[in-house]
């Protein structure tokens, strides 16, 4: 499950986004890694954003947006949880 803590809203369940958002995907090319999409980001996609796995371990990241200046712990578009 991928969620945005900010507004505890679910974006993603099992292998599929949830949320109506188009701009939302997730990628599972690797059976251990579930990686977040968010394409043409914007301010408002800015947060807190936890990946949880079904033995509870979970990761969280934060995505900073700053008018075209877009930091993802190092990472540009991708968020990674595996």
């Amino acid at each position: 499950i991928w969620m945005k803590l900010n507004n505890s809203s679910i974006l993603t369940m099992e292998d599929r986004a949830i949320n109506g958002d188009p701009r939302i995907s997730l990628l599972h090319a690797y059976a251990d890694e579930w990686n977040l999409q968010i394409d043409d980001i914007d301010e408002d996609d800015a947060g807190i954003y936890r990946c949880v796995i079904n033995t509870g371990m979970y990761k969280t990241v934060t995505l900073d947006v700053k008018g075209n200046s877009i930091r993802v712990n190092s990472i540009r578009s991708l968020i990674f949880c595996a």
